[in-house]
């Protein structure tokens, strides 16, 4: 008897031998649990999430038989053809188990019990496929995937990338970073805006919905620049490698290169000077009587102004609520280098109400080995 079952997150085949032994295909790595029946046992598969920091899919199999039958179980468990033999693991019950090559099925016949563990390790790689179009043009557009994920840059019609840089040219972002992303938001007449990256300037726009590009340009990391996190650099969050810098006071605040870093682009973080407890304000390093200032107001631009007779109203206009940014990293993400600005990479399936590209036009192609992964 043969039967086929797609349930969930497994893809099943039953087959019942004259043996008596039951077989079945698991094909994909999503944390579920399946009460098999023919093999009267429950199988549950638990995924540690993936991460760019942490190279590896790792899988764990438990084990807990319905009834006692006597029969023996075949399982077959897919090694991705995404992944690579030098460092994939297959552990049964403390028992290291040889694996085959990626692309082929690891197969385990037993009577299941309770207290069965298997763990799978796959190592995750990063590779490129060029696009399915053989125009001479297109020769060197490719996508970026770590294995099974799809990479899509945050990006708009920037398709110069240079990946000259050698083997550095894709870093994981560490987790770590997300506790340093913010938003800075003032409330006026019954509105809340929020500092924005509008075009390499800073201007205020009205607090946008989650997952909109405008919330993602609304998303600055604060790198430190000393121990006690109150002197920093303040990094866009879709533009990583660059940095905000102010000009000449009462002229508005811009996005530079970070190779161009100068005393102009720190700022210090202070108690709001309206005092209230909620807000902080930006100190100029280079001009300490200058602070972050806004016209408070859609569309007006963001400024370097210094403090002038009109006290209450200044110190209103330079205080800003620093909340969580209205963007985060997802666990998997990169920062690539580009021709003419670095990308930042997630996988597709985070993106919402973006824009993005999945595919890049290389400046050199990338012929990447099968055993490469991202440095962390």
């Amino acid at each position: 008897m043969r039967l086929n079952m797609r349930r969930r997150n497994w893809e099943i085949l039953s087959i019942l031998k004259s043996k008596g032994i039951v077989l079945v295909y698991i094909i994909q790595y999503i944390s579920s649990s399946f009460s098999w029946k023919t093999g009267k046992v429950l199988l549950t598969q638990t995924v540690v999430p993936s991460s760019s920091s942490d190279p590896y899919l790792r899988v764990t199999f438990t084990f807990s038989p319905i009834e006692q039958t006597g029969i023996s179980s075949s399982l077959k468990f897919r090694v991705p053809s995404w992944t690579r033999a030098d460092g994939a693991k297959a552990i049964l019950n403390a028992e290291t188990l040889s694996l085959p090559a990626p692309g082929n099925f690891l197969s385990i016949t037993r009577q299941w019990s309770t207290g069965d563990k298997l763990t799978l390790e796959f190592p995750l790689t990063i590779r490129t496929e060029a696009i399915k179009d053989d125009r001479p043009e297109y020769a060197s557009v490719q996508a970026i995937l770590y294995g099974p994920y799809l990479l899509a840059g945050h990006s708009t019609n920037n398709w110069d990338w240079d990946i000259k840089a050698g083997t550095d040219w894709i870093t994981p972002i560490p987790s770590s970073y997300n506790s340093q992303l913010v938003s800075f938001s003032q409330d006026f007449q019954n509105s809340t805006f929020v500092i924005t990256n509008s075009n390499q300037s800073l201007t205020m726009q009205n607090l946008p919905a989650p997952g909109t590009d405008i919330a993602r340009y609304a998303t600055f990391r604060l790198i430190p620049k000393d121990a006690t996190n109150k002197l920093v650099m303040i990094e866009p969050f879709h533009l990583p490698g660059t940095i905000i810098s102010h000009q000449e006071p009462n002229q508005p605040l811009t996005v530079v290169d970070s190779s161009k870093a100068g005393p102009s682009s720190v700022f210090l973080v202070v108690p709001g000077l309206d005092g209230r407890n909620q807000t902080i304000s930006l100190q100029s390093q280079s001009n300490k009587d200058c602070y972050v200032h806004s016209d408070m107001t859609s569309g007006s631009a963001v400024k370097l102004s210094c403090k002038s007779n009109s006290e209450a109203s200044f110190n209103q206009a330079t205080s800003f609520v620093s909340g969580k940014g209205l963007r985060q990293y997802n666990p998997i993400s990169f920062v690539a280098k580009g021709a003419n600005q670095n990308f930042l990479l997630e996988p597709l399936f985070n993106f919402r109400d973006e824009q993005y590209t999945v595919y890049f036009k290389m400046a050199t192609p990338i012929n990447l080995p099968s055993n490469s992964v991202a440095k962390a």
